[in-house]
């Protein structure tokens, strides 16, 4: 990103939402949630997911219930 280029709020939420699932074991935030996190609306949300979806950062699954972070990886516990 160069000097002076404003970030997008997408981007922005993408950060939050990798950061989330790396806190809470892998699970991702709802759409809700992350309303809530960022105090805008459900369908505004949505909205930014989709575009995430469109640039390919991140999928829905089980009825867009679930976010998934595109090439992330989860790690089984070892036992």
């Amino acid at each position: 990103m160069s000097v002076g280029q404003k970030r997008l709020k997408r981007h922005i939420i993408f950060e939050w939402i990798c950061a989330y699932a790396q806190e809470h074991k892998g699970n991702s935030p709802s759409i809700r949630r992350i309303g809530r996190e960022f105090g805008i609306a459900y369908h505004t949300a949505r909205g930014h997911v989709l575009e995430l979806i469109r640039e390919r950062k991140v999928d829905l699954d089980d009825d867009d219930k679930v976010l998934i972070v595109v090439d992330s990886d989860w790690t089984p516990p070892p036992y």
